[in-house]
């Protein structure tokens, strides 16, 4: 069975999968973390491979991940 692609809505405002050659901007990626609980969360990655960090003094910081 071949993969679904993504749903999209049209220039009609009705759903259908996204059109081959099209790809979607902005969807974040998740990098799989485990606890030592046992537990596995996943961290929400930027499509340039960036993981932002909220700091306990506030804001932001962004790290970029590694393959």
């Amino acid at each position: 069975m071949a993969a679904r692609r993504p749903l999209v809505l049209d220039e009609s405002n009705r759903t259908r999968e996204l059109p081959t050659g099209d790809t979607l901007a902005g969807v974040p990626l998740y990098l799989p973390v485990g606890l030592r609980t046992g537990v596995t969360v996943f961290l929400p990655l930027s499509t340039a491979y960036m993981l932002t960090i909220g700091l306990r003094a506030g804001g932001t910081f962004d790290v970029q991940a590694t393959t």
